[in-house]
């Protein structure tokens, strides 16, 4: 009896679990002079944006006498700390301007003395030659011809090195590409946008130009639009451009509900592992046949040559 109810749990638990996978998340998208604003909800539960919490501030009570003594007290250390600092100062001044006397005095003095030394170790620099960078261009002149033709031979080894290693890797993900961006389309395709309302302002002065304007940004819109709904599941309830001819404007809005349910999504993920898995099993079996194929034929030539 036991087991039957804990079967019977887990099943209900399980249903439970599908049922609110095949709920879709739906995010509300709106474009305009204002901004850019998105709500996401599911299963009537906002999870963007999320509500900013209320921190509360505490108070801390304080009583009218112990007010009084604090101001009693900070006013009286502040006489006393102003009248030291003052005295302080008075004596630093004298202080310091004797100080600054003296040591300017020696400051001079050893400017002095150091211009006359630098200059003299200046002079002794520039009159003694560059013995090094003479002999460093002497071997660079020096340089036989074979050391180049090495240097080009490795820079062309390791070119060809990372060429190989790319093919290498191309070759290993190539059989996935195919399968990849088939489930990928899927994908898309379990992308609802419903509830389109697109509205385009187009104007300009001159009749003319402002025909033409209406007629570029209006093969522009839906053009796109025809690619979206190539891509995605779409359906728009309004699309307009409206043309003026008084002013030079360019403005719009547009709004629409982007859903997608999370069973579909798990599906799909479900669908590529399981065909990677079987492509990744195909390529392993190759490698072991070409391998086999390799030794037997090494076995072959060692037993002709003996």
């Amino acid at each position: 009896m036991v087991t039957i109810i804990v079967l019977w749990i887990l099943l209900s638990i399980i249903a439970l679990i599908v049922v609110l996978l095949h709920f879709s998340v739906s995010a509300y998208i709106k474009a305009d002079e204002n901004g850019f604003t998105v709500k996401v909800n599911y299963f009537f539960f906002t999870l963007y944006p999320r509500k900013p919490k209320k921190q509360k501030l505490k108070k801390k009570k304080v009583l009218k006498g112990d007010r009084k003594k604090k101001e009693k007290e900070f006013s009286d250390n502040l006489d006393d700390e102003l009248g030291e600092q003052f005295s302080i100062d008075n004596e630093n001044d004298s202080d310091d301007n004797l100080t600054y006397s003296v040591i300017s005095d020696v400051v001079s003095e050893e400017s002095t003395f150091s211009n006359e030394q630098s200059f003299e170790q200046f002079n002794e620099k520039n009159s003694k030659p560059d013995k090094e960078e003479n002999k460093q261009q002497k071997v660079l002149k020096k340089e036989p011809e074979k050391i180049k033709q090495k240097k080009s031979k490795k820079n062309k080894d390791e070119k060809n090195s990372k060429l190989s290693y790319l093919k290498d890797k191309y070759n290993k993900i190539k059989p996935y590409l195919p399968m990849s961006w088939k489930y990928f389309k899927k994908l898309l395709k379990t992308i609802r946008i419903t509830d389109v309302k697109i509205e385009v302002e187009v104007g300009r002065e001159d009749a003319h130009e402002a025909a033409i304007y209406y007629g570029v940004i209006q093969g522009a819109l839906f053009n796109a639009l025809g690619q979206i709904c190539n891509m995605f599941s779409v359906k728009i309830k309004k699309a307009n451009v409206n043309c003026i001819f008084i002013k030079n404007t360019i403005n719009g809005s547009a709004e629409c509900y982007v859903k997608i349910r999370p069973s579909a999504v798990i599906a799909i993920a479900f669908c590529i592992g399981v065909n990677f898995l079987i492509i990744f099993l195909r390529q392993r079996r190759k490698n072991n046949d070409k391998q086999e194929n390799e030794i037997e034929n090494k076995d072959e030539n060692i037993l002709e040559v003996k």
